[in-house]
């Protein structure tokens, strides 16, 4: 692999780039559920464009978190701070920052497409270029519009305009299992915040886990965790709920553990919180694909 691709690879953060497909994947199940056959060429093109926006978003908070040093004082781990790639590899940096800008671009021309026949993805998809584009350098300085920023990224923009894109139409189902995702992924950016509160509060980021206390950190975690719950329970009315239960009650009980993040990186470097929390919403994602699907 040359070293380009490296950092391409590295600062992409792969391992999470998984939370787009398995949120286009709702959306396309969606369309099908609704009498829609998802074409292949379109359904291809919405799970790339998810693909692209995600790494769009990573490549350009690694540039951005090395360029302002925060990446020098941030405490890493596999679920913050980021890859580490560009403080050992700095040549790369304008690499990263232009590969990100690209993807962008690359996201807009997919979006554009496939927003010629669906007039109503032109607002979501510029509503998610803005999130791209702003997220590291404004909305991290704004606590409460940081705090819901990747829940509208994969809920109601990835999932909707998913199924905006095969079918045109958005019922009450699709509504309750954009919200699911909504407030499971709001969950998960929220927790995986806390490691980098101090460094954040350094370089004069505001996330709610760096400008408000642990205590509340942990109320607005349950509060997403409960809503994810009822959201992904109301959407699938029947017996079929049950297989969401493991996922749900891991959610929850990662948020209740929320202050205790802090202490767990202290004693062994590693968040067992945290990791719960992050399997939490990939089952949860998993098993609403399936389920979808099947």
């Amino acid at each position: 692999m040359s070293s380009r691709a490296a950092a391409l690879a590295a600062c992409s953060r792969l391992p999470f780039v998984i939370l787009a497909p398995l949120c286009a994947g709702i959306g396309l199940a969606l369309a099908l559920r609704h009498g829609v056959v998802p074409q292949g060429g379109r359904a291809i093109a919405v799970i790339v464009a998810a693909l692209l926006a995600h790494v769009a978003v990573n490549l350009r908070n690694e540039a951005e978190d090395f360029g302002c040093g925060l990446d020098r004082i941030t405490q890493r781990t596999p679920f913050s701070g980021g890859s580490g790639f560009l403080p050992s590899h700095p040549q790369y940096a304008n690499w990263v920052a232009q590969a990100g800008n690209g993807a962008t671009l690359a996201t807009a021309a997919i979006g554009a497409w496939l927003a010629y026949q669906q007039p109503w993805l032109w607002l979501l998809g510029a509503t998610g270029l803005l999130l791209v584009w702003f997220y590291t350098g404004w909305i991290t300085r704004r606590p409460w519009l940081c705090a819901v920023t990747p829940g509208l990224a994969f809920g109601p923009i990835v999932v909707i305009g998913s199924e905006l894109a095969m079918s045109g139409t958005v019922d009450r189902e699709s509504l309750l299992n954009s919200g699911a995702v909504f407030f499971a992924l709001n969950n998960l950016l929220l927790l995986n915040q806390l490691p980098d509160a101090d460094a954040d509060r350094q370089i004069g980021r505001a996330t709610l886990a760096s400008a408000h206390p642990p205590q509340r950190v942990r109320t607005v975690a349950v509060i997403f965790a409960a809503s994810a719950a009822a959201t992904a329970i109301s959407a699938l009315a029947d017996q079929h709920w049950l297989w969401l239960a493991v996922p749900l009650a891991a959610l929850l009980t990662a948020a209740l553990r929320a202050t205790r993040v802090a202490d767990e990186l202290r004693s062994s470097g590693n968040s067992p919180t945290l990791a719960l929390n992050t399997a939490a919403v990939l089952t949860l994602l998993v098993v609403l694909n399936i389920l979808l699907w099947v």
